[in-house]
């Protein structure tokens, strides 16, 4: 795993707005690594994660993510994979629904 310590270290001094991570896995290791250098979230700099795991909704702060539905990204690659080893050929991309979930690692107020 991450360093929650080398990750608030790549932020840098001088803090943006708001940091937002490829997975809700680094955006905890980063509100971590925030914690430990006395940053606060959501009142010194916003995180936001990317995926929904569920201990993103009981992280302190709770952490504003966005929700993407595992279970039918897992079930596409998978029969996309058959397709592809079937008929030798990809599948067109798809776009599938994503929803943001706004929680208190994003909320100006620390309530959310």
């Amino acid at each position: 795993g991450e360093d929650p310590t080398l990750v608030a270290e790549a932020i840098g001094p001088d803090l943006p707005d708001a940091i937002v991570c490829y997975d809700d896995t680094l955006a905890l290791v980063a509100l971590d690594g925030l914690r430990s250098r006395g940053v606060r979230v959501p009142e010194d700099v916003a995180v936001v994660g990317f995926d929904g795991i569920p201990f993103s909704a009981w992280s302190n702060p709770r952490l504003t993510t966005v929700l993407t539905p595992m279970g039918q990204i897992g079930r596409l690659a998978a029969d996309t994979l058959v397709l592809a080893i079937e008929i030798g050929e990809m599948a067109d991309a798809q776009i599938l629904p994503v929803e943001l979930a706004v929680r208190a690692s994003s909320s100006r107020s620390g309530r959310a």
